[in-house]
């Protein structure tokens, strides 16, 4: 009886552990993106990236 429960509840941590990992994951994205959006929103930022790609779209 012992035996049987076994693979189910190694089952059910490794889909946890998938869940809790994906969950992660989105998270991460979504701050990485609102860090994005604050950073360019900044006009001064804005200028300095707009720059940096000028110079290297000169250099094709």
């Amino acid at each position: 009886m012992i035996s049987s429960r076994r693979p189910n509840l190694a089952r059910n941590r490794f889909h946890a552990n998938i869940f809790a990992s994906r969950a992660l994951q989105e998270y991460g994205r979504l701050i990485e993106t609102v860090h994005i959006l604050r950073w360019y929103a900044n006009e001064t930022n804005r200028r300095r990236l707009n720059r940096q790609i000028n110079k290297g779209e000169a250099l094709l």
